[in-house]
């Protein structure tokens, strides 16, 4: 069914197009995954930043981080749910989340490691912004090929090495067409229709209930981009590995 994509080099009409057919056929398992876990965290931290009205600048830090990392978890088993639908078979979210645990601690190293080696090189800017784009696969060669944090991010300069612009092109237009302009239209068509609605007079719950939406549909959103990004990594993971001499995973 996705033969195409195991021995043909994909543009970017081809990835939106293979992510939105994996997202569709997967949509269930992703919902569940949002609604489990990363939904309360939103709702949570929602709720007190109303309550609170910015008294507790701390603890919203520290959620708002907790969030960050616990995302590296679901996007591993999200991941997991792409590659399983792409071999012909299917994973429960449940099951996908279970999974991805063992893999968490490595990709959270992963990633500290690189937040860190990023901060020094924007330093000097040009290097900080090639060192981003040649580790644009770093967690998926955590969560799909099982590397450690070093040998993740050498796995993916190895799959960008000859295709740096091809990379940071399609997930510069990935970002745009999946997640900001789509986020922009949604939050200034839910702000049109509250505000004009009668719920405009139920005050202070108003944004509120208007962020609980908006929260909603970033995070089916950003799955949508987790899931496209994980058919462009595997499309260029398996194009790579299928020439002999490149085979050195």
């Amino acid at each position: 069914m996705y033969s195409k994509l195991r021995n043909t080099e994909f543009g970017i009409i081809d990835l939106l197009k293979s992510g939105w057919k994996i997202f569709q056929k997967n949509f269930l398992a992703i919902l569940i995954i949002t609604l489990l876990v990363d939904f309360p965290l939103r709702l949570l931290i929602i709720a007190l930043s109303a309550a609170t009205r910015d008294s507790m600048p701390n603890t919203l830090n520290l959620l708002n981080l907790l969030s960050i990392i616990v995302s590296i978890w679901t996007s591993i088993a999200v991941m997991m749910i792409v590659e399983k639908e792409i071999l012909g078979s299917r994973i429960q979210a449940t099951a996908a989340l279970k999974k991805a645990v063992p893999r968490w601690s490595s990709a959270f190293t992963t990633g500290f490691l690189f937040v860190i080696s990023l901060l020094i090189r924007f330093l000097l800017i040009i290097p900080g912004f090639i060192y981003i784009v040649n580790c644009a696969f770093f967690l998926h060669a955590v969560s799909l090929r099982n590397q450690g944090w070093k040998a993740a991010l050498e796995y993916s300069r190895n799959l960008v090495e000859g295709s740096f612009w091809k990379v940071f092109y399609i997930f510069f237009v990935m970002q745009l067409i999946i997640i900001i302009f789509p986020t922009f239209i949604f939050v200034f068509l839910t702000a049109y229709i509250l505000y004009t609605s009668n719920l405009a007079v139920q005050g202070d719950t108003l944004p509120i209930y208007a962020n609980v939406i908006v929260a909603l549909f970033s995070s089916i959103a950003g799955y949508l981009y987790v899931v496209t990004g994980t058919v462009f990594f595997l499309n260029m993971d398996y194009n790579y590995n299928e020439t002999p001499e490149k085979r050195v995973f």
